[in-house]
């Protein structure tokens, strides 16, 4: 694991069992869990492209888990900044989650990172819906908000059910 000062709980089935988590993962256990939309799956599909970009990789990789098993179209996380770089230049992610703090130790944070607000600038001129999930939630929105009027905040102290929701929310408003 590469990320540093992280402050959450999360779980998946894979996890629980001992196993490695990947998205190569998903070829072997498809549907594990119910669809987030129960009854009307057929909204599944509207919720586009989901990435996540994360230098911590278990954390990334369940954040993915957890988008698929509730029957969203996510993208294999990336790890950093270079790899958000290529993917983005490939691909056209509908919804991030991003760690703002991306690859930065905790002892140097005065604010959001130079990195990660580089990448929400990006993902806003790509049209892309941005949670940023972080654990600098005392620091002031304001200056995320200038790079992306609709960006919104969730503390890694959440639970991963809580960031799906947000993407939900995301493609009702």
């Amino acid at each position: 694991m590469t990320g540093r000062g992280i402050f959450c709980t999360v779980s998946s089935p894979q996890r629980q069992k001992g196993g490695t988590v990947s998205p190569q993962a998903d070829l072997q256990h498809p549907g594990r869990a119910a669809p987030l939309f129960g009854a009307a799956p057929h909204m599944a599909p509207q919720l586009g492209p989901t990435l996540v970009i994360d230098d911590d990789t278990a954390l990334a990789e369940d954040l993915y888990l957890h988008f698929r098993d509730a029957g969203l179209n996510p993208m294999p996380p990336c790890h950093s900044y270079e790899a958000a770089l290529k993917r983005l230049l490939a691909e056209r992610p509908q919804y991030c989650v991003l760690e703002i703090d991306l690859d930065m130790p905790p002892e140097a944070h005065p604010g959001y990172g130079s990195i990660g607000r580089r990448l929400l600038a990006l993902l806003r001129s790509r049209g892309c819906r941005t949670l940023v999930y972080t654990r600098l939630t005392q620091q002031p929105l304001a200056p995320l908000r200038g790079l992306d009027p609709h960006v919104a905040l969730l503390p890694k102290t959440a639970p991963l059910s809580a960031a799906l929701r947000q993407i939900s929310r995301f493609a009702t408003s």
